[in-house]
């Protein structure tokens, strides 16, 4: 095979940029020793795929850059993929993002990332995952995200977005994982929520939601894993929860929820974990959750039951850890789960 020199690498535009970016991160080269190697052609530096002289994908995570993130990445219209989770990238994203009309999954996750998202992002249509986590982000999520038709997974935990959840969330129909914990979010969830039918995860935890757990909840019959934990939902867990037939994970503890776990809670046969802990339920734990099978984690703790604990309990031998501080349990713990 003949050597291709450099120059010739050069009249392709995104060839070129590539020498831009590599220009903005000298920071990597001890980690990108072939991309300061003028024998290694740019379509070869690690991280880094063409097709053609078009670059397609740009893989540099976990390479510690330490760099302001860089302007020239909205140059590569090609470019289907991009990835600079743990890079250590600062500052604020470009508008120039949106130019990246291909882009369909895209991870800035674990950098130092500040200011608000792009409204540009909202441009790329055929994006299918945004993941934004453990950055400094703040503003608000714009109501634009409706444009990104096409997303599966939106990850902006982490951060410090702040406002309402627009109701054009609810839009997105192929989306399956939602987690925008640990933000600044206040409000009721949009009952829009509920046409979000492919959902499988749904994290909002660490927010400063309010408001019932809304009512279009029970749609989501796909979903598998629920957090809406250390927000302000006030009300009851609604009776219709029982239709969550594949919920394995319900998360729901530290929220003003008050009234009784109701009885339907029992018909969540795949149910692994149930964390109910410091709210203000009362009244008895229903018989039911001890038909919970699949059951490993129970956490009441810190709530005003006034009642025993259903004795069938003990009977269910996956059931390896049952937390009930202060929780207003009376009568002794069933003997069978000493064992």
């Amino acid at each position: 095979m003949s050597f291709i020199p450099i120059s010739a690498w050069a009249e392709s535009r995104d060839i070129s940029t590539l020498f831009t970016l590599r220009d903005s991160i000298t920071e990597g080269k001890g980690f990108l020793r072939n991309w300061f190697d003028s024998e290694t052609p740019p379509c070869s530096w690690s991280g880094i795929t063409c097709i053609g002289h078009n670059v397609v994908a740009i893989d540099l995570s976990s390479v510690p850059l330490y760099a302001p993130f860089p302007l020239c990445i909205g140059a590569f219209q090609s470019l289907v993929r991009l990835n600079f989770s743990g890079c250590g990238f600062s500052g604020e994203l470009p508008e120039a993002l949106g130019n990246l009309q291909n882009l369909q999954y895209l991870d800035l996750s674990n950098n130092e990332l500040t200011g608000p998202i792009p409204i540009s992002l909202y441009n790329l249509k055929m994006l299918k995952e945004m993941v934004l986590d453990y950055n400094s982000l703040s503003g608000q999520l714009s109501p634009a995200i409706a444009q990104l038709q096409h997303l599966t997974k939106l990850s902006i935990s982490m951060n410090s977005i702040s406002g309402s959840l627009p109701p054009d969330l609810g839009s997105l129909k192929n989306l399956e994982l939602l987690d925008i914990k640990m933000n600044t979010f206040n409000g009721s969830i949009p009952a829009t929520f509920g046409n979000l039918s492919c959902l499988l995860h749904f994290d909002a935890s660490q927010n400063n939601l309010t408001g019932s757990i809304f009512p279009g909840i029970t749609s989501l019959t796909n979903l598998l894993t629920l957090d809406l934990s250390s927000n302000s939902f006030e009300g009851t867990i609604p009776r219709e929860i029982g239709q969550l037939e594949n919920l394995e994970l319900l998360i729901l503890g530290k929220n003003d929820l008050t009234g009784r776990i109701p009885q339907e809670i029992g018909s969540l046969k795949q149910l692994k974990l149930l964390h109910l802990e410091e709210c203000q339920f009362t009244g008895k734990i229903p018989w039911s959750i001890s038909g919970l099978s699949s059951l490993t984690e129970l956490d009441i703790s810190d709530n005003n039951f006034d009642a025993e604990l259903p004795s069938s309990m003990g009977e269910r031998g996956n059931l390896t850890q049952l937390i009930a501080k202060n929780a207003g349990l009376s009568g002794n713990m069933p003997k069978e789960l000493g064992n």
